[in-house]
């Protein structure tokens, strides 16, 4: 949940006009993690044999809609060994790629805001899955961990979950970004536990995994 309480506020701090000082211990997990994602990338390709190519940075493919949403994904995939499938040039991604490279201790699920952000990305993309991959290396010198630990996996686009639960709140967010000064319906972000609970097997809208690997 955002401590903003005007979505201009927090739009200001995105693109850097307002300046949000951070402490020295997590300027170290950004800067871990900076360090880190290239080396899970390398390690992600080496273990799945799939072909990665940069993000770049992506607008929704609708006209009226483009003026307003984009994002920039980790990575595509160019290559699935497991599918066996190549993207054409010029072709939509049908793969993405997230990364994640926590400071102390290695996630066993997936995060509800990560699960949140890979699928609005592929809603902007247009990819049908995202591999969810997350890193656990050494703090000074990733590139040279020992016994890195890597925990992956495979999330498919489900537009039922995203309809209920995500675009109402991207909607409220871009009204109130519109409108500047508009004070943000906070109601949207305090069902923390509602998004959570999409996540178990009696939910009808949790999103599918199709493949886990953890090693």
């Amino acid at each position: 949940m955002s401590t903003f309480n005007y979505a201009w506020d927090l739009y200001l701090v995105i693109i850097g006009t307002i300046i949000i000082e951070i402490s020295e211990e997590q300027q170290k997990i950004f800067d871990h993690g900076h360090l880190s994602e290239p080396v899970i990338l390398r390690l992600y390709e080496k273990l799945t044999g799939n072909r990665v190519s940069d993000g770049n940075y992506w607008l929704h493919s609708k006209p009226e809609l483009k003026d307003y949403y984009g994002c920039s994904p980790d990575g595509i995939i160019e290559y699935d060994s497991f599918t066996k499938r190549e993207r054409k040039t010029g072709e939509k991604p049908f793969g993405l790629i997230e990364i994640k490279a926590p400071y102390h201790v290695l996630y066993d699920d997936i995060k509800p805001e990560h699960m949140c952000q890979m699928m609005y990305q592929m809603w902007i993309t247009g990819a049908t899955y995202c591999d969810y991959v997350v890193g656990l290396l050494d703090h000074e010198t990733p590139e040279l961990t020992l016994e890195p630990k890597l925990f992956i996996r495979r999330i498919e686009f489900n537009s039922e979950f995203f309809q209920k639960f995500i675009y109402p709140r991207i909607l409220n967010f871009t009204i109130s970004l519109i409108n500047k000064k508009s004070y943000l319906d906070k109601s949207f972000y305090s069902e923390k536990e509602r998004i959570q609970n999409c996540y178990e097997k009696k939910n009808q809208f949790q999103p599918q995994i199709k493949r886990i690997v953890i090693v």
